[in-house]
């Protein structure tokens, strides 16, 4: 059985890494549905969310042998590589566009949905794809902390005031971090860095990556703070994590350069430094190396001027 973590060591990767990779979801419905409705929000770059306010749907997937049923209060979240799915209104296979299909307001629909997403700078990293595909949150599996923002969600749904899309956004920031955690603490993360949070002091090496990406970090430096030997840390980096700690340092840094370079007003040069690297060409060869694109060629494919 691997030992956990405590919740300081896990928020503190967690968090550092929400903030360094713009992890913000965005809304899309908060409403009712009525008649045979079916949502296909299949997506290669973005998390999906849609937590049920009240009554019920259902999860057609390749991953459930029948189609999961989803009740007041489930949350299930889409990643990238999720097989293709679709919500809908029963267990028969959804039809688009059917007649009766509507959306309506909250408080008049036999169907409550919020639904969101939350965009990711580099989709199908290690990262995410140590996850799994489809993630389903029962109500009464979420618990502490995760129940209460859902429910505070939910009752913003039904009962919106000022600012209420705001809230439930922020809100539900704050509920991606803990599904990441349950995730971590159910067991349902596979490999790699997420993983490594079962390991406390390889998750304490992480956290102090992740707060500081462009400290100069060394493998006795990290050994010495988690009170390990450079030998240990080592060994237990690469049974957990699949890499060495300077490894991990340099995937870190590349990937939040991927969302640092999309920023307005970024040169090149300011990411170089941020990311600790003296030269911007020395970063734009490691990033180069890791992204198979130059960061001036990352910036144009996704728009931003350069």
């Amino acid at each position: 059985m691997p030992r956990v973590t405590t919740t300081d060591d896990h928020d503190d990767a967690l968090t550092y890494l929400r903030r360094g990779l713009r992890l913000h979801a965005r809304l899309d419905y908060v409403g009712g549905v009525c008649g045979p409705w079916a949502i296909d929000h299949n997506s290669p770059s973005a998390v999906w969310f849609h937590l049920v306010t009240h009554g019920a749907g259902y999860v057609h997937s390749p991953t459930w042998p029948q189609p999961l049923r989803l009740a007041e209060g489930d949350l299930v979240l889409f990643l990238p590589h999720a097989p293709r799915h679709y919500l809908a209104h029963s267990a028969a296979e959804p039809q688009f566009g059917a007649p009766g299909a509507a959306k309506v307001p909250l408080k008049d629909s036999p169907t409550g949905l919020v639904c969101g997403l939350i965009e990711l700078v580099t989709p199908i990293s290690p990262l995410w794809l140590a996850l799994p595909g489809e993630i389903v949150i029962r109500r009464q599996e979420s618990g502490g902390a995760l129940a209460q923002l859902m429910e505070l969600i939910v009752t913003e749904a039904r009962a919106p005031g000022f600012a209420s899309e705001s809230l439930i956004e922020r809100v539900f920031d704050a509920c991606f971090v803990l599904v990441l955690r349950h995730c971590i603490e159910s067991g349902l993360v596979r490999a790699g860095a997420l993983a490594a949070f079962q390991d406390r002091r390889v998750a304490r090496a992480l956290g102090l990556m992740h707060a500081e990406p462009a400290r100069a970090w060394t493998v006795n430096e990290l050994a010495a703070k988690v009170a390990v030997s450079r030998t240990v840390l080592n060994e237990r980096f690469a049974a957990v994590v699949g890499s060495s700690p300077m490894k991990y340092l340099t995937a870190l840094r590349m990937h939040l350069a991927a969302g640092w370079l999309l920023e307005a007003g970024a040169s090149v040069a300011a990411v170089a430094e941020r990311c600790g690297y003296d030269s911007a060409s020395a970063f734009s060869r490691s990033f180069s190396h890791h992204h198979g694109v130059t960061p001036g060629a990352w910036r144009r494919r996704r728009g931003v001027a350069t």
